[in-house]
Formats: structure tokens, C-alpha cells, sequence
């Protein structure tokens, strides 16, 4: 009888030990997420520094926080009148908001839409999508993106 009890109370401080590390783990893991406290931000639109693209001249963006190469960011996008963004994916989910002119976004898995200053998408991880300016002028508009940005070109008839 005593061995018994014995291996019970072996197990159960096993058990708890277990639970421990489990909650200890969680602790850790949720004060390493994103919700942790940021940097205070203000830049305005007109002293943004928009840097060109050599594989897309008519593009042009401004990162206002964080860093697309290593995770979540918030950026500014600057887009000639007739500048196409051509089908890609990544997997980001991108949030925009248009700020100037009027772009075209087209997704997949729904029709395409124009949306003017103020208009807003979102583009889920892996969606396939393509953005066009086709204001009468310059595009400009803000996105967030949750995670490292890895843009890949869809390849035609895919």
C-alpha cells in the first residue's frame, strides 16, 4: 500500500511540475508578443521619405514603422497615375487605407473594387492580388503588414 501511495505522489509532483513549465512557458511567450509596449510615432505625409524600387520604378515607399525585412510594419506607398503593381502574393495580411487618388484593388477571390481616399482592404495571407493606379494623378496609401513582407511575383496562368 505504501509504494502505491508513493508512485501517486511521484506522479502527481511530476504532473504539477509539468502544468508549471506549461504556464511559465505561456508567461514568456505572451510578454515576447506583439502587444508589447511601442515608440511613440508622428510623421507627417510631407516629410515622408520615399525611397523608389529598382524592379518597379512607378513605386515608391516610405517606411513610417517597424521593418518589412524582419516583421510587422506600417509604410507609405506612392504609385505613378498608370503604375500597375503586377499579381503577387505573400504571406502578410496587408491593411490599407487610400490617402490620394483613386486604386484599383484586385483580389482572387472577389470582383474588383476602386477605392478613393479613405477607402479601405484587406488582403489575407497567401491571397493573390494586384494593385493599379488609376487616378488621374498619383496614388498614395498606408498599409500595415503583420509580419515579414515576402512579396512573390504569381507566375502567368497560375
Amino acid at each position: 500500500m505504501k509504494s502505491t501511495r508513493k508512485g501517486r505522489d511521484r506522479i502527481w509532483r511530476v504532473i504539477l511540475r509539468a502544468i508549471f513549465v506549461s504556464v511559465l512557458l505561456v508567461i514568456i511567450a505572451s510578454s515576447a508578443s506583439s502587444d508589447s509596449p511601442r515608440e511613440a510615432i508622428i510623421h507627417p505625409l510631407q516629410n515622408a521619405n520615399f525611397a523608389s524600387h529598382s524592379d518597379l520604378p512607378c513605386l515608391s515607399t516610405a517606411v513610417e514603422a517597424g521593418d518589412p525585412s524582419t516583421g510587422p510594419s506600417a509604410v507609405l506607398v506612392k504609385m505613378e497615375k498608370g503604375c500597375i503593381y503586377a499579381w503577387h502574393f505573400h504571406t502578410a495580411v496587408e491593411e490599407l487605407i487610400v490617402i490620394k487618388g483613386e486604386l484599383k484593388v484586385e483580389m482572387f477571390s472577389m470582383p474588383p473594387a476602386i477605392l478613393g481616399p479613405g477607402g479601405y482592404a484587406q488582403v489575407p495571407s497567401n491571397e493573390k492580388h494586384q494593385y493599379t493606379c488609376s487616378a488621374k494623378s498619383e496614388c498614395v496609401w498606408f498599409v500595415r503588414i503583420d509580419r515579414v513582407f515576402d512579396s512573390k511575383a504569381v507566375q502567368p496562368g497560375k
